[in-house]
């Protein structure tokens, strides 16, 4: 059977999938449905006898637990999800694969003890370097033993005993000597991550539990069984086998030892006369004070799992709901969502997302910056505060199924967005073109730190020293329509549906003969200042034209004004070629006629002109009455203009286009869009993303 006849069958099967599952009801309005999700849920509170119900094995989690996820009833969110009608497009024993293994987990749940939260905020850049360090480590002590084993297994069949034996002794020496020198540059790259990591890892803990389906606790304790053998026989210079109860469990696993491993270190460059240079010798001393547990215990059908520093201390299982995370607040915002039955719960500890932000502050001085890149302390600041201003206090969230599936995450104020601003340009989103709509209101602390790294951006490439040098142009033009941004308050939204056409004057007439459809694209931005606007965007179309004949670049400038409205045109660009037409087009004609439209209130960057003054004009229009922030994306509008454009993707590949086609309109018989909004509730905020299905 060839590929084009299989993609052809598919195409079929799938077009009779859609039908069969058809809804023919009224679809609700956009607007209708960010308002449904922008509603808070009713106050509850659960007693503990329902949340220990509902939530599965939390109820062994402490109370001192700082953060957590949980699964509260794993398998049975695993079969929901493997019963879902788009998933019909997945072979069903790749689905098996994926998540089969899932299904053998009745509950489960990881939380970390007093002090992790902190230590892994702080360190979770160094942790994502320490394994890529780690990840090369492994390899090449794979490939040093792999060629000493080629060696042995081809170069023996002419030795005599002797010679084996002097063969044997060489290969010895030059796997001491390997590995040597791999622990050697093991030690250069992690020592700057270790020192700074290891004071703070002295009293860490993660725990994880997980109710199992009956037959994987014995093969647990197979596992187990056979790896203490493995240790035992086999022993490491840094793991030993440790067994031990704790919290009323009986615990067993290894011990990473660092002290021991630096020692062994310190003798190998004893017997090779090597002399550990000042970086190695750093890695051996933070080496040194590294020592971890990782240990299983198994009872009553549960798998309890822990990484910690110190196990009498930092081991801790709850002996009863009433001592357990359920017995506190911190399992509170789940209260209002338990009759929806969540799948997925977490919660994350302010002191992550402090650390994770001083962990970017501090990642330019762990970065060898060049020359060229003396600016990433600036940048590294502003993404910094950029990540707080978009993230405070504790991080709640829920997941759960009802017509789709929801994520709920509540935290503190954030900073970065005024959520007290209505929406502008809603009704937009409920036009049937939409494929997209975005909007929010900024506040002036995000323009001003995204000012400051664009500034820093601008000034670095247009120095002389720049290895990628712009003209003196590119800096103007920057730093007028930063001056007209300057004039634009923190309104912002963006927008794009399907109503677009190639122009009528598009010079490859047997393109254009198709009648292909385009996507309409704008940017609106809120205006304070239209005087101050209008001569920065005077300013920058002038240095464009400047520039365009200076450089031959066949590009021209137009401005025209009527109605209250100023227009910047941007024309000229040569046509993309018929190789770089996509499914939604010439991937760039969207951008070869650029307008701006400017009124008293708005500034809308985008194309054609005709959509970009329906904007401007909209901004014009009471606003609606959902306040903070909100998105749309939608799937019917999206095959709408694959569909139309058939005519075309057919000229090239009829049967590739045939399944593409059938499998856009499979995806959109069953899936209406995703969905989000952003609000304020007192001093918190609510965020709710949908997933909507038909």
């Amino acid at each position: 059977m060839t590929t084009n006849h299989t993609l052809t069958l598919l195409a079929a099967a799938l077009s009779a999938t859609s039908a069969l599952h058809a809804q023919p009801e009224t679809p609700e309005t956009v607007t209708a449905i960010l308002q449904n999700i922008s509603a808070p849920a009713q106050p509850a509170t659960a007693t503990l006898e329902q949340r220990t119900a509902a939530l599965g094995v939390l109820a062994l989690i402490p109370a001192d637990a700082e953060s957590f996820i949980a699964i509260p009833h794993a398998a049975q969110s695993v079969r929901n999800l493997l019963s879902q009608r788009i998933l019909r497009i997945v072979p069903a024993y790749k689905m098996q694969n994926l998540f089969g293994p899932a299904g053998m987990v009745t509950s489960a749940a990881i939380a970390a003890g007093p002090g992790t939260s902190e230590f892994l905020g702080n360190n979770l850049i160094p942790i994502a370097a320490l394994f890529n360090i780690f990840d090369t480590y492994n390899t090449q002590k794979y490939l040093l033993d792999y060629n000493l084993q080629y060696e042995e297994l081809n170069g023996s069949d002419t030795l005599d005993g002797n010679q084996k034996e002097e063969a044997a002794r060489q290969r010895e020496t030059r796997l001491r000597q390997g590995m040597l020198e791999i622990n050697r540059n093991l030690l250069r790259s992690s020592s700057p991550l270790l020192s700074g990591m290891v004071p703070s890892m002295q009293n860490i803990s993660l725990t994880a539990i997980a109710e199992l389906h009956p037959s994987t606790g014995s093969l647990l304790k197979q596992s187990l069984n056979s790896f203490k053998e493995e240790i035992t026989q086999y022993p490491d210079h840094s793991l030993s086998w440790h067994e031990g109860t704790y919290s009323g469990y009986d615990w067993q696993g290894v011990t990473f030892d660092g002290k021991a491993f630096s020692l062994f270190l310190e003798n190998e460059y004893k017997n090779n006369r090597i002399e550990p240079d000042a970086n190695e010798r750093k890695g051996l001393e933070a080496l040194a004070l590294v020592k971890l547990h990782y240990l299983v215990a198994v009872r009553d059908g549960k798998a309890f799992f822990t990484i910690c520093s110190d196990p009498a201390k930092n081991i801790k299982i709850a002996a009863s709901p009433k001592e357990s995370i359920l017995a506190t607040d911190k399992i509170a915002f789940a209260d209002t969502r338990l009759n929806n039955n969540p799948d997925f719960l977490f919660l994350i500890d302010q002191s992550v997302n402090k650390g994770v932000a001083a962990g970017i502050a501090s990642l330019a001085g762990q970065l060898d910056a060049d020359a060229h890149m003396q600016s990433l302390p600036i940048q590294m600041d502003c993404l910094s505060k950029l990540y707080r201003s978009i993230s405070a206090g504790n991080i709640e969230g829920t997941i759960w199924a009802d017509k789709g599936i929801h994520l709920e995450i509540t935290q503190g104020t954030v900073p970065a967005l005024d959520l007290n601003s209505p929406l502008q340009l809603l009704p937009h989103a409920d036009r049937p073109e939409t494929m997209l709509y975005g909007e929010c209101t900024t506040t002036p602390l995000v323009a001003s730190l995204l000012g400051t790294m664009l500034d820093d951006d601008v000034k670095a490439i247009t120095e002389s020293t720049s290895p990628i040098r712009l003209p003196k142009e590119a800096a103007d033009i920057w730093n007028n329509a930063k001056t007209a941004f300057s004039g634009m308050n923190g309104k912002t939204a963006v927008l794009i549906d399907n109503k677009g056409t190639l122009p009528a004057d598009y010079p490859d007439k047997e393109l254009a003969a198709f009648n292909i459809a385009m996507p309409r694209i704008a940017l609106y931005k809120g205006v304070d200042n239209r005087r101050q606007t209008s001569a920065a965007w005077d300013s920058v179309w002038a240095s464009i034209g400047t520039m365009a004949k200076g450089y031959s670049i066949p590009v021209q400038t137009e401005k025209s004004a009527g109605d209250g409205i100023d227009i910047y045109r941007l024309s000229g660009w040569p046509a993309p070629r018929r190789s770089s037409t996509t499914l939604f087009g010439p991937s760039g004609q969207i951008f070869r006629d650029l307008s701006i439209a400017l009124t008293d209130r708005a500034c809308v960057i985008g194309t054609p002109e005709t959509y970009v003054k329906d904007i401007a004009l909209a901004a014009a229009t009471p606003p609606s009455g959902l306040k903070g922030a909100a998105f749309a994306l939608r799937t019917e509008p999206i095959k709408d203009m694959i569909v139309r454009n058939d005519a075309y993707l057919m000229g090239n590949n009829k049967e590739f286009a045939g399944m593409l086609s059938a499998m856009y309109s499979f995806i959109a018989s069953q899936i209406d869009g995703l969905y989000g909004t952003i609000t304020a509730e007192g001093n918190k905020t609510r965020t709710h993303i949908y997933l909507r299905t038909k």
